[in-house]
């Protein structure tokens, strides 16, 4: 179990501004702040922006997607401690999928971060994001993350990594932006998976060996607790549809999920905990 080191809890949560280390600014409820420097004409935001509109039928729809989420949120409560208050950044927060998981449990702040506006307004718009105070949706780039050191004691991101231009340099703000000892739970594409050889090209995808993974992860002042792996076992998403194979493929990837074949999966999950 990673115990986040949770101090006094606010109720605001504070940006930096780039290039302002002094300047700060409260970000209220569900707001949409645009950094300054973010470009709108950007291959990635464009097509999420696009994606925004069914994201979340398909999924809801799904059980291939059933089983990746619950790995992943497998990753953040067996790894996290909720009995006091937690404050949370999801990097790549999209339409909210998690925001609403984790914002039951974290009694305290809950910031999600997307590079897409059309996400964010998805997201905004669910029900659970209107009456809770302790949510908020800020518009920024993962590379560049507009908060101060240490702001908060779970960093995580799930299908954000492998998208963004600069995997090294987004991991290294997960990490600056956690406390110390703070819990950061990263997501790979692992390219020695059954995935990567299905999935032979991706949109603005990059891949990564498990190995590769966690030196990235050291790199940026983490240490790995435990690793998770998704999709392990199932060839594509449209196999979880037949129906007396989707019971069979659940339990064996929920069960296989935090064991040494999880450096075959395709989503590669790495539990870590800020060293300073």
């Amino acid at each position: 179990m990673i115990e986040a080191k949770v101090g006094e809890t606010k109720k605001e949560v504070f940006l930096a501004e780039p290039g302002e280390d002094a300047t700060l600014a409260c970000v209220p409820r569900n707001a949409l702040r645009q950094p300054k420097g973010l470009a709108t004409t950007d291959q990635v935001r464009r097509a999420y922006d696009v994606m925004s509109v069914d994201y979340d039928t398909g999924r809801d729809r799904s059980l291939y997607f059933r089983i990746i989420e619950a790995i992943e949120a497998k990753s953040i409560f067996e790894n996290v401690s909720f009995a006091c208050p937690v404050t949370v950044l999801e990097v790549g927060c999209g339409t909210g999928r998690f925001i609403e998981l984790v914002s039951r449990e974290a009694k305290s702040t809950v910031v999600g971060l997307d590079y897409s506006p059309r996400m964010l307004e998805v997201a905004a718009a669910k029900p659970y994001s209107t009456v809770r105070a302790n949510i908020a949706l800020v518009n920024g780039k993962a590379g560049a993350l507009p908060f101060k050191n240490g702001s908060f004691d779970l960093v995580y991101s799930f299908k954000t990594l492998p998208h963004v231009q600069d995997t090294v340099k987004a991991v290294g703000e997960m990490a600056r932006v956690a406390k110390r000892r703070g819990a950061v739970i990263l997501e790979f594409y692992n390219s020695l998976s059954l995935s990567r050889l299905v999935r032979r090209f991706g949109f603005l995808t990059k891949w990564h060996t498990p190995a590769k993974a966690k030196r990235i992860a050291e790199g940026a002042g983490l240490t790995v607790k435990r690793v998770y792996g998704a999709r392990t076992v199932i060839p594509a998403g449209l196999v979880c549809d037949v129906p007396f194979l989707s019971t069979a493929l659940r339990r064996l990837e929920c069960s296989i999920s935090a064991t040494r074949l999880a450096k075959l999966s395709g989503y590669y999950i790495l539990a870590c905990q800020k060293r300073r």
